[in-house]
């Protein structure tokens, strides 16, 4: 801790938790105070259990004391500032509870920049930005990161002080909390990444593609109205691509056999036998790839927005030197704090989006992956080319792309139903490589693949 002078600053907002149960030790900057305690009480309020240092007791060596209180917390919470991550004490206690491989959930709270030492503790936990959420978005999100540990409190408590949201925020909520427990596999090169199932019926897989972040799917407005209807009647197995969200961060393999064999890992860790599979965006050559090796397994095959061959595998020159230079302007300006560059790389995706759609676009790619991490993915994916196994597909496949795409153009959709024997096409009126809930094309979408999977099923 920064200092530990109990006489001064607020007032403590509780004790210290004392019990035997499950606690989360509470490391922050006694500076800080009046930053950190209205989040400490809101936390403790909903049934948290914390320890922070105003349990050490009189007479006790203090040292000794933080030392047992740490190696007994099942998690700690770290409180960053421009104060706490310039404190030795705070440092220390991280860099503990680290060796005795237990969670970190780092919560910034201002604008504070972690210095080196600190970053490569925290290299692989991932920050959540009080500022990027609204009020509702933001507890929810951490309590039920926090509650994923102690599984004692529900995640569904709601904390009083917390303001009201809307009737549509608590139903995507509730199916949230209820069906969506985010858990985690290790792939066959010991890359762990999460997964998580949502609803009930026949299952679905839709397999990890570019920026995927578990965590904030339900919450945003980018992906929860396809997960809700996804969901609507299956059983939804949903995974983070690795390198993003909330699977290990910079892994060494980001070639289509390290992502194929992810998707081995998914479906056979989630008990899945046969099941259908969307391959969205990027996610296509992976699901293309899965289906020709494992026939058996897949039952039919939806490819949305998709493509056969990379940016740098499909013979065109221009295409190619804008695909490299896309990828080194990811690497230098994505990282920055103006999201200018960001927002930019959004309206590829989404053009016609609305300012909340737009802004809730940057939250996700800042939050999902590093500036390097996007650029080598990038990359990766620019050197991809499944098109000799287009033929070899046996399974009934499902095709649909928006004419007005402009990240991965109609063309490319075309192109790829006409390579796969008896694939169905469909075009879609619309702008957006994702579809938002309010365009009329969204309900023909969830509408044509509703159709096509109970035909097979």
């Amino acid at each position: 801790m920064a200092k530990n002078n109990k006489d001064e600053g607020m007032e403590r907002p509780f004790p210290a938790y004392q019990g035997n149960a499950p606690y989360f030790f509470v490391s922050y900057a006694h500076d800080d105070d009046e930053l950190v305690y209205p989040e400490m009480a809101w936390l403790h309020e909903v049934g948290f259990n914390l320890w922070y240092d105003d349990g050490i007791q009189v007479g006790s060596v203090w040292r000794k004391a933080i030392a047992d209180a740490v190696s007994g917390a099942s998690a700690l919470i770290f409180f960053a500032t421009s104060r706490s991550v310039k404190s030795r004490n705070c440092s220390k206690e991280i860099s503990f509870i680290l060796d005795d491989d237990k969670p970190v959930f780092v919560v910034q709270l201002d604008d504070a920049t972690l210095p080196s030492e600190l970053r490569l503790s925290l290299s692989d936990r991932q920050a959540m930005i009080r500022s990027a959420f609204n009020e509702a978005t933001y507890r929810s999100r951490l309590t039920s990161a926090l509650g994923s540990v102690v599984e004692h409190v529900p995640v569904t408590l709601t904390p009083k002080a917390a303001p009201e949201s809307s009737v549509a925020d608590n139903e995507w909520e509730s199916q949230r909390f209820q069906h969506g427990k985010i858990r985690f596999a290790t792939s066959a090169d010991g890359v762990r990444f999460a997964y998580a199932l949502t609803g009930e019926g026949p299952p679905l897989v839709k397999a990890a593609h570019w920026l995927t972040n578990l965590d904030l799917d339900w919450q945003s407005v980018i992906w929860r109205h396809w997960l809700g209807s996804l969901a609507d009647g299956h059983q939804l197995l949903r995974y983070d691509q690795r390198g993003c969200g909330l699977s290990d961060r910079n892994p060494e393999d980001l070639s289509l056999e390290a992502m194929v064999s992810d998707l081995e890992t998914v479906v056979d860790e989630a008990g899945f036998r046969k099941f259908a599979l969307l391959g969205a965006s990027k996610g296509g050559p992976v699901t293309i790839n899965y289906t020709v090796k494992h026939p058996d397994r897949v039952s039919a095959l939806i490819l949305y927005g998709s493509y056969a061959q990379g940016w740098a595998r499909r013979g065109n020159p221009a295409e190619a030197e804008s695909g490299r230079a896309m990828m080194e302007l990811v690497r230098f300006g994505w990282g920055q704090d103006n999201p200018a560059f960001r927002q930019m790389f959004g309206s590829l995706f989404m053009p016609d989006a609305n300012e909340e759609q737009r802004e809730a676009f940057d939250v996700m790619q800042r939050e999902s992956a590093t500036p390097e991490l996007a650029a080598r993915l990038m990359e990766a994916l620019g050197e991809v080319d499944v098109s000799d196994l287009l033929p070899q597909l046996s399974v009934p496949v499902l095709v649909l792309h928006a004419r007005g795409d402009s990240r991965i153009p109609h063309e490319l959709g075309r192109s790829l139903a006409s390579g796969i024997p008896n694939a169905e096409f469909q075009s879609l009126d619309c702008n957006n490589h994702i579809i938002m809930e309010h365009e009329p094309a969204f309900p023909g979408l969830i509408s044509a693949i509703r159709v096509f999977l109970k035909r097979i099923e």
